[in-house]
């Protein structure tokens, strides 16, 4: 992406910073959250587990206003539902931590 940036900026011959941190500070963030929730023991038994992200941070887009959207992914019916509320827990966790606003309850772009 930020390749990406730097072809627009040398193609339009104007600068665009607000794209550039926009884009580190998602890259920096999505390292800390990777390895938070690696390290993490609630999540390293839930192999059948993944968690994804969307909206502005999955376009590499975060800036300090965004919310932390996510989805957790079952690869195989969970028999335990306390395994989905350990993951869940672990995410929210690190959203906290790393002081992400929770996901917006509004509906699409705040609306």
């Amino acid at each position: 992406m930020h390749e990406a940036i730097d072809q627009l900026s040398t193609a339009v011959g104007k600068d665009f910073p607000n794209l550039k941190a926009a884009y580190e500070r998602t890259v920096e963030n999505i390292g800390l959250a990777r390895e938070q929730l690696e390290h993490d023991e609630r999540i390293k038994a839930l192999d059948t587990l993944s968690v994804a992200v969307f909206g502005s941070i999955a376009r590499q887009e975060m800036t300090e206003g965004s919310d932390f959207d996510y989805l957790i992914l079952t690869h195989e019916i969970v028999d335990d539902p306390q395994h989905l509320k350990d993951c869940r827990a672990a995410v929210e966790d690190v959203r906290t931590k790393l002081n992400f606003k929770p996901p917006g309850t509004t509906g699409t772009f705040g609306r």
